[in-house]
């Protein structure tokens, strides 16, 4: 079960004190609303940006496990600048064309073809575009109500900006494309239906930055159980097996994952058979019987079930939306 393809290329914000720049008077001082169509920028230096498509879902759902609030392409002209506070709506933004550059809390990353970043709202930041073509993006804006639980089991809420291999990015881009036209499309279900495929691609994105080199600075005990866990995956694993993996008692090892992982042991090992399946389902034909055998469920019921409670649709409703 190990994973040979390309790693990533991941940053992660730092938690730095707020410095100087946030002082840095923001351009957003212009909005035009045309058509759905907003500019940005001051009146009399013409236009600066383009944020097309704006699609906005109804009010928050807290019964939905990922809740989207709008999806928007932005499109901005070189020299475009927003400065935002925190507090603004938590973000995944994938970069389709151009450059620009992030700077988070004093850290200044650039941004390229296929980047992901992540816009916390707990963080304040500038952006910008650069020359010398348009910068170009898709956007999903969340709701912060149940939203903020995923990005932290996932390990998304220490994640700034993801530099994407080919292959998965042009997967993302179709993920968020799909996204966009059925939040525009208001069809049966469409918010379930994009809490799905957001479910899949935040998945996509947090097996991108899992990298055992990060528990580095960690302790000894959760090295050697994760790396256990991961080898068996497949097993019917519980606490005490993760625990005698790493020669210490399962209460020590429930409070170490809780702090660095921000869960017990038990919902990480459930996320990591989810998040091994939704793969399966989405580049494999393997049957979910299969799947669910594979992963050391006792019946396929008892896995459909868990996968359901966890990303909102069935195994067969996730495959058939997420077909790579």
């Amino acid at each position: 079960m190990k994973n040979n393809k390309k790693k990533s290329d991941v940053f992660k914000h730092s938690n730095a004190s707020l410095n100087p720049w946030l002082l840095l008077p923001s351009r957003e001082k212009h909005i035009v609303d045309n058509e759905h169509k907003i500019t940005l920028g001051h009146p009399d230096d013409g236009r600066k940006a383009i944020i097309d498509d704006f699609s906005y879902t109804t009010l928050p759902n807290s019964k939905l496990p990922i809740d989207i609030a709008r999806t928007a392409t932005s499109n901005w002209f070189p020299g475009t600048s927003v400065e935002r506070p925190a507090g603004v709506a938590l973000s995944i933004e994938f970069v389709v064309e151009g450059r620009g550059e992030l700077i988070v809390n004093g850290q200044t990353y650039d941004l390229i073809k296929n980047d992901v970043y992540i816009l916390h709202n707990t963080e304040s930041y500038v952006y910008r575009a650069l020359p010398p073509d348009r910068f170009i993006r898709k956007i999903i804006y969340f709701n912060s109500i149940n939203s903020e639980s995923i990005f932290k089991i996932t390990g998304l809420d220490k994640i700034s900006r993801i530099r994407m291999p080919t292959e998965d990015a042009e997967h993302i881009l179709y993920l968020m494309t799909q996204i966009d036209e059925i939040n525009r499309s208001r069809q049966d279900k469409f918010m379930l239906k994009m809490s799905s495929l957001t479910y899949n691609l935040i998945l996509l994105l947090s097996d991108q930055t899992y990298d055992h080199a990060d528990l580095r600075d960690v302790s000894d005990y959760l090295i050697k159980a994760v790396e256990f866990a991961m080898k068996n995956l497949g097993s019917n694993l519980h606490v005490i097996d993760l625990a005698n993996a790493a020669s210490c008692s399962e209460s020590y090892l429930t409070k170490i994952f809780k702090q660095n992982l921000g869960m017990n042991p038990h919902q990480w090992i459930e996320l990591q058979k989810i998040r091994f399946a939704a793969r399966r389902l989405q580049l494999s034909r393997m049957k979910i019987y299969e799947i669910a055998d594979e992963l050391g469920y006792s019946d396929s019921f008892h896995f459909s079930r868990t996968f359901k409670r966890m990303v909102g649709v069935s195994p067969s409703e996730f495959r058939q939306k997420n077909k790579h």
